[in-house]
């Protein structure tokens, strides 16, 4: 009794005893709202409309982000960190508000504009990540950043679901670019300025954090092939014929269960890092296999996203919790570059497939994991020989 009161003490209580962490989850929270509100309402319009709508939103909305801006942000904050320079953001992300208005109905310039506000929102949210979680509690406070983000998503789905009904696609779009820009705002409060070093550091740093941590590497490129699939889940529902309506409540209704099972991640990701990437993708493959028995039952649907959303979280945050306590810029650099490289892989490999058949699509998210069990075996076992 006392280890499960003080998992929850360390999970709910402890991360908001300062200003600095709770602006950080409270930033979360937005961000993550109109991250999961654009990528829903996108997923599932463009989703209808076929592959290549599809393909030219996520496309420049992941691979831009992931390719250019990232490695370009982070590079700025390392190098030239200051009040202008985090000023110089925010008007970028005012200005892709004006651009999208004018071109809200074009999938490309949707994509491009949804990049330009996810980036810098998910930069902030590393940063602020690296200063503020303590190394005493940090897979606890990754947890719950992955509830409260989870649960900014879910508001998300539920807002889409109220707007869309009144046909206001395109003011979700706009509500869920605003919330971005509102939580990059909190997120660079919570973080405090500081420059790193120069160019030639940053890049010395990112190459001994790619020798130094192979197989963490590995881990955040594999991780990223799930994310596919995850980001266009909405159009995954409407081609099993899901109404808005049903989408909103079974996605809605998966965030009860998420908060239950937040101390357990919490405990696996801070205590069983280096197992909790093969935990994660075994119940991811589970999930998924499970849902090829019935994918059309919203029941059947509702227990899949439970239990992959928890082999989701049990993956990425023992990758965070490790990667966090890097301490540094670049390595956050590295994982969203890596990320880009599975997400690309896994829009260009595994999202065609889902126009061809979604039976054969659900099962190959299931080799897929299985694939990464085995793989990231060999990856362990090399380097236990290395040493």
């Amino acid at each position: 009794m006392k280890i499960i009161l003080l998992t929850l003490l360390r999970t709910f209580i402890h991360p908001f005893q300062d200003w600095r962490r709770s602006a950080t989850f409270f930033g979360i929270i937005l961000g993550c709202f109109g991250f999961s509100l654009v990528n829903v309402t996108s997923a599932y319009d463009l989703g209808g409309e076929g592959l290549w709508s599809l393909l030219s939103y996520f496309m420049p909305a992941l691979l831009f982000s992931g390719f250019v801006l990232w490695p370009l942000l982070y590079l700025g904050f390392s190098t030239i960190d200051s009040l202008l320079w985090r000023v110089f953001i925010l008007i970028a992300q005012t200005l892709t508000l004006a651009l999208f208005l004018n071109w809200s109905h074009e999938p490309l310039i949707q994509g491009f504009a949804a990049a330009i506000l996810m980036a810098p929102f998910w930069t902030a949210f590393h940063i602020a990540m690296v200063q503020n979680t303590t190394a005493n509690n940090r897979g606890f406070e990754v947890s719950l950043a992955g509830l409260l983000g989870g649960s900014g998503s879910i508001l998300g789905t539920v807002a889409y679901g109220l707007l869309v009904s009144h046909g206001l696609a395109t003011a979700a779009v706009i509500i869920a670019l605003i919330a971005m820009l509102s939580g990059t705002i909190l997120l660079l409060l919570a973080s405090q300025r500081q420059i790193n070093g120069s160019v030639q550091t940053f890049m010395q740093e990112a190459q001994r954090i790619m020798s130094q941590n192979p197989q963490l590497m590995k881990r955040l490129a594999s991780l990223g092939l799930f994310d596919a699939p995850g980001f266009t889940m909405a159009a995954l529902m409407h081609t099993l014929n899901f109404s808005v309506a049903t989408i909103s409540a079974i996605l809605a209704s998966r965030i009860l269960s998420e908060f239950i099972l937040t101390p357990l991640v919490g405990h696996l990701a801070h205590n069983h890092r280096n197992k909790g990437f093969k935990i994660g993708v075994t119940i991811i493959g589970l999930a998924w296999l499970f849902l090829c028995l019935s994918p059309q039952n919203a029941l059947a649907f509702l227990i899949f996203l439970i239990s992959s959303a928890m082999g989701s979280k049990v993956a990425g945050n023992s990758v965070n919790t490790a990667l966090y306590e890097t301490q540094t810029y670049a390595s956050m650099m590295l994982a969203e570059f890596l990320l880009a490289v599975g997400r690309g892989l896994g829009l260009l490999l595994l999202l065609p497939i889902l126009y061809f058949d979604s039976q054969s699509y659900m099962l190959a998210v299931v080799i897929t994991a299985a694939g990464l069990f085995f793989i990231d075996g060999r990856f362990k076992h090399h380097l236990t020989n290395s040493r």
